[in-house]
């Protein structure tokens, strides 16, 4: 005598099998509809001969390119006034920051609202701007590390939409400006 599939399962066993089907339909049809956020890189190609780093009310920091040389000094915030003796910057951290702005690796878009709290903006936020030649070629708004502390929230370029960017990189630019200098 024959017996059928579901005379030898149990009812729990039938529902759990039930439950976990739906489960799966559930899954692919939400990776369908959002889309897979894979990442994507941007690319810096011909570099910068200028970087400001602002934090709070903190006097700006200027990186400036001469020859093959990278030197630092504080400005005064608004006008751009030298209020530090020009140093030769530590050759170490004008590589890994030259390495960051030549391949920003973005995790993913996390929101596309101005929630600033919730994503470290605001004062504790890092301003940077790097120029060619006098013409801006990307700027970005450092927040809050994420839980890990490798990855950063960010905005890029002027835009709303707050992306996370692999990378200890808050560290790098958190600096105090005696830690920039050879």
């Amino acid at each position: 005598m024959k017996t059928n599939f579901f005379e030898k399962i149990s009812v729990r066993k039938f529902v759990l099998l039930c439950v976990i089907a739906v489960l799966i339909v559930i899954l692919v049809c939400q990776l369908a509809i959002s889309g897979a956020n894979d990442g994507y890189n941007l690319k810096l190609k011909d570099g910068f001969d200028r970087l400001t780093i602002k934090k709070g009310s903190e006097p700006t920091i200027l990186f400036d390119k001469n020859g093959e040389d990278w030197f630092v000094c504080q400005l005064e915030n608004e006008n751009e006034t030298v209020i530090s003796e020009k140093s030769k910057a530590d050759t170490n951290t004008m590589t890994r920051m030259q390495d960051f702005f030549a391949k920003i690796s973005v995790v993913g878009v996390v929101s596309r609202t101005n929630d600033d709290e919730r994503f470290g903006f605001g004062e504790s936020s890092i301003f940077l701007t790097a120029t060619k030649n006098g013409k801006v070629v990307r700027k970005i708004e450092i927040g809050k590390a994420s839980a890990t502390g490798q990855q950063v929230y960010c905005r890029i370029d002027g835009k709303n939409e707050v992306v996370l960017v692999s990378g200890g990189i808050r560290q790098l630019f958190e600096r105090d400006f005696e830690r920039f200098k050879m």
